[in-house]
């Protein structure tokens, strides 16, 4: 049964379609037929177009497949040559079980039939009890019963038995939001998380999950989680569900967060853009975040780093309470035409609950913490002696401007070899950063936001914080993101985007800068990044989109396939026009 169950987790989890029909359209719900209890799901919402949807998959990519239709032949190679009703939806259910290495003993494969006898019609069926048979299938013994329109197929009677006897199922625990989302998804792996982390089998790998610096406090937090998969015509979309138990500090923080449509890229520059993410939390959600970073800097990996525990304290102390006024972030990074001011800049804008002048005073002490003792080695003193921290440095329409600077020619000392490895990287880093070399620039924009630059030169920060005080979101303009927008959550808390064509561009310019031998891989002006948001869900929960453009998908298989040079390679040259269409979207803005 586990080389059975491997096999059908290949075929329901990698080999999946769109399905097309709604929720309601579908005879067969494996949700429906799992019992409320069980530990974990893995559903294909519905099998009847998925041949056909990976043959128009193969041929959007245009790569070789050697067959057609290979979810009928892997159904076939499974023993299931007729009887299987193509309509309805197929998975595999796992039940509580006394241990994790017992789960395969736990699970079951639901295949949808309105007709047990064909579909068991070359196995060779024998009676065990009414209503329940058994079969050789794999080579292995396995019992099997019908529930509605859903054959069973175990290797273990009792669950078999408590699959049939069970009256409430898993789809009346969905709320709203996941059972919209299961109406839409091809693949759903739903994980009871909170019955997991109760139980014995839970327990019994504590001791692994502490000595792996897990935090199992987190996790007991939990409730379900959900993994999703929806491939359309206009791209790939990555799900993921995660809903907290009531009155734990996951809860609180989920059910802060009330989202909005408005763009989250404040002060962020168009133009060049390689990556860039925006989010708001609320207080709860920012203390929350303060509590796993201190138990991050208590984990006795950091504490066996030697690091001085006075300042170590102090600086804990420090990130910790401006960490808990944090309520927007906003970071980018974009390539800049080669020029004096470097090829890469990235910009940063922070929103406080409170004076944001203290954490700019805070981290000018946090500096000198750091260069004061805190790393004890000797080795550290000549990389430590090179960092400094500048109050007031400049002023730029304005606004105070302080540095963080990190001098190389102050680490090589009076070493020769030092020296002269200092003065390439130094030729290296003015070609990649500009005249300025490693430079931070920070400053107060207004009573709430703090501007953060580095690369770009002090026109860079000018013009974000123009922006800031402008209170304008430019990147959110850009084509790109428009179209990676419209398939993400229309209410959001948090979106990232991921340009992997001008990502590929600054690494060749940082390449060549360097005199670094590169191959030339680029995808052109693309123009389709990645992108990312989170939803939050009523009563606890979040959901989290990642949506990968099919014109993405394709311009890296041709970029890979004309490098390679092997068949499917592209007429085209990377980059080009895209034959992926536009498909409406899913979250309407």
């Amino acid at each position: 049964m586990k080389r059975l169950i491997t096999t059908a987790l290949i075929l329901f989890t990698v080999t999946v379609p769109v399905a097309q029909l709604r929720a309601d359209q579908v005879p067969s719900d494996v949700l429906a037929a799992a019992p409320a209890d069980a530990w974990a799901v893995i559903s294909v919402r519905q099998i009847g177009e998925m041949d056909q949807k990976l043959n128009t998959l193969v041929q959007q990519l245009n790569v070789p497949f050697p067959f057609q239709n290979p979810i009928t032949m892997g159904l076939s190679m499974l023993g299931f040559i007729s009887g299987v009703d193509n309509t309805g939806g197929a998975g595999i259910v796992i039940l509580p079980a006394p241990s994790f290495q017992d789960m395969n003993n736990r699970a079951a494969l639901l295949i949808p039939t309105k007709n047990l006898d064909d579909l068991l019609s070359i196995m060779e069926p024998e009676d065990v009890e009414p209503g329940i048979r058994k079969v050789m299938l794999q080579g292995q013994e396995v019992f099997v019963a019908q529930k509605a329109n859903h054959a069973l197929f175990s290797p273990s009677l009792d669950v078999v038995k408590a699959i049939l006897a069970s009256k409430t199922s898993l789809r009346s625990k969905l709320n709203a939001h996941q059972a919209e989302h299961y109406g839409k998804d091809d693949v759903v792996i739903w994980g009871n998380a909170e019955a997991i982390t109760s139980s014995d089998a839970f327990k019994a790998v504590m001791p692994l999950l502490q000595m792996m610096n897990v935090d199992s406090e987190m996790l007991v937090q939990i409730r379900t989680v959900a993994l999703s998969l929806r491939i359309a015509p206009a791209g790939i979309s990555i799900g993921l569900y995660t809903e907290a138990v009531p009155e734990t500090d996951m809860h609180r923080a989920m059910c802060s967060h009330k989202g909005g449509s408005e763009c989250l890229l404040l002060g962020l520059p168009k133009g060049g853009h390689v990556v860039s993410y925006g989010v708001v939390s609320t207080k709860e959600a920012s203390e929350m975040g303060a509590e796993l970073l201190a138990k991050a800097l208590d984990n006795p990996q950091v504490q066996a780093l030697g690091l001085e525990p006075t300042k170590l304290a102090r600086i804990k102390e420090m990130i910790l309470s401006r960490l808990k006024l944090l309520r927007t972030l906003a970071v980018s990074v974009s390539g800049l035409p080669a020029g004096p001011d470097g090829l890469v800049s990235l910009a940063k804008v922070v929103g406080m609950d409170g004076d944001p002048q203290e954490g700019l005073t805070m981290f000018a002490e946090l500096i000198s913490l750091i260069k004061g003792g805190l790393v004890p080695q000797e080795e550290a003193a000549a990389a430590l002696a090179a960092l400094e921290y500048k109050p007031g440095a400049e002023t730029i329409d304005g606004i105070s401007v302080d540095h963080l600077t990190f001098d190389l020619s102050k680490v090589a000392g009076d070493d020769p070899e030092k020296a002269e490895w200092v003065e390439e990287a130094t030729a290296v880093i003015s070609k990649v950063l500009g005249k300025d070399g490693i430079l931070f620039r920070m400053g107060v924009v207004d009573a709430n936001h703090v501007a953060m630059t580095f690369g770009g030169g002090a026109e860079r920060f000018r013009t974000v914080a123009a922006l800031v005080k402008e209170k304008k979101t430019p990147l959110s303009e850009d084509g790109g993101i428009q179209r990676a927008r419209k398939h993400l959550p229309a209410t959001r808390d948090a979106e990232g985007y991921l340009a992997v064509d001008q990502l590929l561009n600054v690494i060749g310019a940082i390449a060549k800068a360097a005199d670094q031998p590169m191959p030339p891989v680029s995808l052109g002006e693309l123009n389709a990044p990645i992108g990312f948001a989170t939803q939050p869900v009523e009563k606890g929960g979040s959901q989290a989109e990642l949506f990968i453009p099919m014109e993405l998908v394709i311009a890296v298989k041709d970029l890979g396939m004309g490098m390679m040079g092997g068949p499917g390679a592209p007429a085209r040259a990377p980059g080009g026009p895209s034959s992926a269409p536009e498909a409406p979207s899913s979250h309407p803005e």
